[in-house]
């Protein structure tokens, strides 16, 4: 993720390694609860939705760096966390009533 999906996300949206760091602790939070299939798909369109709201507070609130953390991803994609919370709920009681 570090070596390829986030540079290659981070140059789609203008901006550098300089520019946004990466915390190990965002790397687990994006791939532990935001990703629930196997292979890398849904895992760089997570990264690429986060990423994209850095862009916009880089826009927006024309801050010089920015530091991504667990926290960030967090609150950038609640609505997706909804989601699945849903889903997984779904899917216990689909498994109840077989």
């Amino acid at each position: 993720f570090r070596d390829h999906l986030f540079p290659k996300q981070l140059k789609r949206h203008g901006l550098t390694k300089r520019q946004v760091k990466l915390d190990e602790s965002a790397v687990f939070e994006l791939i532990d609860y935001y990703t629930h299939e196997a292979g890398v798909r849904n895992l760089e369109r997570e990264a690429a939705s986060v990423i994209r709201k850095i862009a916009m507070k880089f826009v927006s609130d024309g801050i010089k760096s920015y530091k991504l953390t667990k926290e960030a991803v967090t609150s950038s994609s609640d609505e997706l966390k909804l989601k699945i919370n849903k889903m997984k709920s779904k899917k216990k009681l689909s498994h109840f009533y077989d």
